[in-house]
């Protein structure tokens, strides 16, 4: 984090190898993937961009022989609903920590960068191959960072 003084400060340690930072779609929430860790953090964003209550957001599912034990790559759609990229599949996890799907990677391959495009595509790469999976009413999350965060309700 740099203040408006231009000095760092660290708001958040004992990270491994962060692979993917994302931010809520009400921005007030902070989702860290780590490699080394087998889990999704959250942390609450504060009026000022510090970080508090850092907590395990999600715990990811494991091989029992794992490599790699966390998140590649992550990426968020308008639901808020996260799509981490990990060592079996593409791990997806509703807003409140519930894996609830794991897509399989592409013809085996472990995906190493995930987005959702502006179509509604989930898009993986793969050791230079690119992959796309349509989703259903999903849209990438936009941001608009001339509006003051809103409040939605995720259990309609």
């Amino acid at each position: 984090f740099v203040n408006d003084a231009g000095e760092r400060k660290i708001v958040a340690g004992g990270f491994s190898k962060i692979s993917s930072l994302l931010i809520s779609s009400d921005k007030w929430r902070l989702y860290i993937g780590d490699e080394q860790r087998g889990c999704v953090y959250a942390a609450n964003i504060q009026e000022d961009g510090t970080l508090s209550d850092i907590y395990v957001h999600a715990t990811l599912h494991l091989n029992t022989d794992f490599k790699i034990p966390g998140v590649l790559d992550m990426c968020l759609d308008s639901e808020d609903r996260i799509y981490a990229a990990t060592e079996i599949g593409i791990q997806t996890i509703r807003s409140y920590g519930l894996i609830d799907v794991i897509l399989a990677n592409p013809n085996n391959e472990t995906v190493n960068r995930i987005e959702i495009d502006n179509n509604g595509f989930l898009v993986a790469q793969t050791n230079g191959k690119v992959y796309k999976r349509k989703l259903c009413n999903k849209n990438r999350v936009e941001y608009n960072m001339q509006t003051e965060a809103t409040c939605c309700s995720y259990y309609d």
